[in-house]
């Protein structure tokens, strides 16, 4: 899928770029179970990939620690307002047959735009029906679905559960991003008491911050990824994320934790292997380098860890 983003009217970034990433970090109180977003370490990034003689892109402004609104905008006029994004760095790459452009914004929290107002998803019109089935017919199919405030019971791709002798300690979940997504409700529940979160593999029901104490001092993130951002690999990346941004990384950390996400590129048409771009292949010409659209709706991840103090049910029960 490829995406705009402007500013006030005026695209930035070159128009058709290919892939965003959306950051959220969160935390809730044991006792209060009153839900938090970090005030710092949320980021929105995108990434342009061009053939090297098409680079007539307008760059995004640094603004001097201020924010600016954007709308990013999809096919059949799909947008995301994202408002108090402030640019942090570019890094714009010029190889022999390509021009790649990775900008990183952070959202800013003032007294005028706090989280409940980063983004707003009212006209990210994406439609979806859960799946039934997987791609082989003759597999069994185990229907995962989420619920968590207006998001219900949400079809999820994928979800992995790390339990220890207490209980599920850290949990993990992917589903397309569609309007009412998990990160769009944990922002506008900042301050707020936090919603269940349910989840309900094969019909059998798991729950969590429904109960008073929670069973510990939850953080987690919620990200939404398209095109080469999706990349990144479950279970194993998405928790070094957990661990990178539980403190105060840097953006040019952030920036460069996407830029090698973005720079494996993604497999051919033709399930071929991957194309890494590296210093020893930086010369190479026999690819085009350019990133290719992905039609597929963005993929949503949350990321829970429960710092278990109490026991709970463990997510997955075989029965």
């Amino acid at each position: 899928m490829s995406y705009t983003l402007s500013d006030s009217g005026k695209v930035v970034g070159g128009k058709g770029f290919e892939s965003f990433f959306l950051f959220i970090r969160f935390g809730l109180s044991e006792q209060e179970g009153q839900l938090q977003i970090q005030s710092t370490g949320n980021y929105f990034a995108f990434y342009g990939s061009y053939n090297s003689d098409s680079r007539d892109c307008d760059l995004p402004d640094f603004s001097e620690g201020q924010s600016k609104n954007y709308e990013l905008t999809g096919e059949n006029d799909m947008t995301l307002a994202l408002n108090s994004l402030s640019l942090q760095e570019s890094r714009c790459t010029d190889m022999s047959n390509e021009s790649s452009h990775l900008h990183l914004f952070q959202f800013l929290a003032t007294p005028d735009q706090g989280p409940e107002t980063w983004v707003n998803d009212g006209g990210w019109n994406a439609s979806y029906e859960n799946r039934s089935a997987n791609h082989r017919p003759q597999e069994i199919f185990v229907p995962h679905l989420v619920s968590f405030g207006d998001c219900s019971d949400r079809d999820c791709y994928w979800t992995m559960a790390r339990d220890t002798s207490l209980g599920t300690n850290r949990l993990g979940l992917a589903q397309p991003f569609l309007k009412d997504s998990i990160l769009v409700n944990l922002l506008k529940n900042h301050r707020s008491e936090c919603p269940k979160l349910e989840l309900s593999i094969n019909e059998q029901k798991w729950s969590v911050f429904d109960s008073t104490p929670l069973p510990g001092n939850p953080t987690g993130y919620a990200m939404i990824c398209s095109g080469v951002f999706k990349e990144m690999a479950l279970s194993t990346e998405l928790e070094r994320w957990h661990k990178l941004t539980s403190g105060a990384p840097a953006p040019q950390d952030i920036m460069d934790e996407l830029s090698m996400v973005a720079e494996r590129r993604g497999r051919t048409a033709s399930g071929s292997n991957l194309f890494v771009r590296t210093a020893r292949t930086a010369d190479q010409t026999d690819d085009n380098a350019v990133v290719q659209e992905d039609k597929r709706h963005p993929t949503e991840v949350l990321f829970l860890d429960l710092a278990l103090k109490h026991r709970i049910e463990r997510l997955i029960q075989y029965k």
